[in-house]
């Protein structure tokens, strides 16, 4: 029985969504057993396991629906939320609980959900003004950046490794975060320019 030309499309998005399943599993787990002194491997390696698998998956959805070209709305506006949920998921604990506080700043973790409310509220503002935005180097560089920071920060404190490690890599997503945010409302004010000007014209 051959698959309905509508089925492969939907695999991007099945995905996205087992991604967002694994974001409560990482936060139970790190509700249980990260608030002590001591959180063990469960914390410091399969939390980062769990957390890296689910970052693939960002870029297997992305590189499917591009292959099996199947980009959808219902995919291009929930794809980028689940990334939200599980990095700013991850780096609220992070910053919450005491073994990773000294690596993760909470004023950093303000700076980057600032970004990421402020750039969401010009996405919907963009979106009806049926302004485009593409995908910048920058933003890929802060979602990599990210990335990198809450998988490697368990990890580090389970291999000793010196808390200014960690520390730095949050300094270089704080940075990406928001020098990214910084070229996505330049771009949109650039465009909103250019929409006035065309509508004077």
């Amino acid at each position: 029985m051959s698959l309905s030309p509508s089925r492969p499309s939907q695999i991007p998005n099945i995905i996205t969504m087992i991604r967002l399943a694994l974001a409560p599993v990482v936060f139970v787990l790190l509700s249980i057993y990260g608030f002590t002194d001591d959180p063990g491997d469960v914390v410091l390696f399969v939390v980062p396991l769990l957390l890296a698998l689910a970052l693939a998956t960002d870029a297997l959805d992305g590189w499917l629906a591009r292959r099996l070209e199947s980009t959808t709305v219902f995919g291009s506006v929930i794809d980028p939320l689940v990334d939200k949920v599980v990095i700013m998921g991850s780096m609220v604990y992070l910053a919450a609980m005491q073994w990773s506080s000294e690596m993760v700043p909470t004023w950093a973790v303000v700076a980057m959900l600032a970004r990421e409310f402020l750039i969401t509220g010009i996405r919907g503002e963009a979106e009806r003004r049926n302004i485009s935005f593409s995908a910048s180097i920058y933003g890929k560089a802060k979602t990599l950046t990210q990335s990198v920071a809450i998988i490697c920060i368990p990890l580090f404190y389970r291999f000793d490794v010196t808390p200014d490690a960690g520390f730095g890599l949050v300094m270089l997503a704080t940075l990406a975060t928001v020098y990214s945010g910084i070229d996505y409302i330049v771009n949109f004010i650039r465009q909103m320019r250019t929409e006035a000007d065309s509508d004077a014209a």
